[in-house]
């Protein structure tokens, strides 16, 4: 056998090998080790509830294929199911509601509250219900029981005015600290007309 087709031979061998290799890599099953125990799947997290990190970082505007708690919030002003995922549906409940196809800061802020619910809601305190209720649990990553119970009681540890209850002031410093909607608040009475009338 001639030194020429020992070569090829050699290099036929490799490339056999090589191929070899490459499929049995494919069909091995993709695990997390570290997560989830020693061959099964990492577990899926709710970004869109749970980590306050996501919420922090939300892309404005707020429009078709948004997610995160400012899009939970907007669903549940909105009467959209609540989901945190901005679909066909948010976007019917969003033009029903306010006529409009995206939300911006500013926007967000005049659409929670608007005219018709006004103030008449607060100071909210434990017990109060309603929707104000309902979106601080949702960007404190709670269960969103419209209700000021112990739970969420014990996550707004600190965050409160000195009465323990919370002024439509307060409560847009929350919501402007979760969901990183950038302004800046004037000085605020605590019925919050002064900052509110350069939205409404």
């Amino acid at each position: 056998m001639s030194k020429h087709t020992l070569i090829i031979l050699f290099i036929v061998l490799i490339v056999c090998v090589m191929v070899l290799f490459f499929f049995k890599a494919k069909a091995q099953p993709t695990t997390n080790t570290n997560k989830g125990g020693k061959g099964n799947p990492a577990p899926v997290v709710d970004n869109s509830k749970t980590d306050l990190s996501y919420s922090r970082n939300t892309v404005w505007p707020l429009q078709t294929g948004s997610q995160g708690a400012a899009v939970r919030v907007i669903q549940i002003f909105s009467g959209a199911t609540i989901d945190g995922q901005w679909g066909p549906g948010t976007e019917t409940a969003v033009n029903t509601t306010w006529a409009d196809d995206n939300i911006g800061q500013d926007d967000f802020i005049k659409y929670c509250i608007t005219p018709a619910s006004g103030f008449s809601d607060f100071p909210l305190k434990p017990g109060s219900t309603g929707l104000f209720v309902e979106a601080l649990q949702s960007v404190l990553g709670l269960d969103e029981t419209g209700t000021w119970d112990a739970t969420l009681a014990t996550a707004l540890n600190g965050m409160t005015d000195s009465n323990g209850t919370i002024s439509v002031g307060t409560w847009t410093n929350i919501m402007n600290k979760q969901l990183s909607l950038g302004i800046t608040p004037n000085t605020t009475p605590s019925d919050g007309t002064h900052w509110w009338n350069m939205f409404l």
